[in-house]
């Protein structure tokens, strides 16, 4: 859990290697996920029942910007996010 200007943000995993840092998002849904990666909202369908949720990249995006104002904020200034 990190507090940042938005409110509080939750990262599932982090991966720090010689090859830089890893923000991973898990999701464990079941059934058909239909989305596209530049669609604001995702659907689940289960049984021809549907529910939308957050794009799984755009909340990733969220978490990686809020790890690089956290590494910023605590002097590491020459972070560079891709």
């Amino acid at each position: 859990m990190i507090l940042t200007e938005r409110g509080i943000t939750q990262i599932d995993h982090i991966v720090v290697s010689i090859y830089g840092i890893f923000i991973i998002e898990v999701k464990n849904y079941k059934g058909w996920i239909l989305g596209s990666e530049n669609g604001s909202k995702w659907i689940q369908s289960v049984y021809g029942h549907k529910n939308q949720f957050m794009n799984p990249i755009y909340q990733n995006y969220g978490h990686v910007k809020a790890i690089e104002a956290l590494l910023k904020n605590n002097g590491l200034t020459d972070v560079q996010t891709e």
